[in-house]
Parts: C-alpha cells; structure tokens; sequence
C-alpha cells in the first residue's frame, strides 16, 4: 500500500481577520484529542493493555 503525507507551509499576514477562526479550529482539535483520550483511557482499562 502506497501512503502519501503532505505537508504544508503557509504564512498568516491578516491574523486578526482569521484570529477567531483558528480558535475555534483549535477548540475542535483540542476537543476531538480528548474524546480520543477518553475512549483509549477506557479501552486500556477495561483490557489492561
């Protein structure tokens, strides 16, 4: 199987017309890790693995 990453690099010259829009990316993703967090924690406890 072939896997491809891409990476990409970018430079922000308007932060403050997209400040609140990386915020609320960022609350997301903090979100979706812990509820990831959460279900593996439960996992591993309940196999203890």
């Amino acid at each position: 199987m072939l896997e491809t990453t891409r990476t990409y690099v970018a430079r922000i010259t308007n932060h403050t017309q997209i400040r609140d829009d990386l915020d609320q990316c960022g609350f997301a993703a903090s979100k979706l890790w812990n509820v990831g967090r959460y279900y593996i924690q439960e996992r591993w406890d309940e196999d203890g693995e």
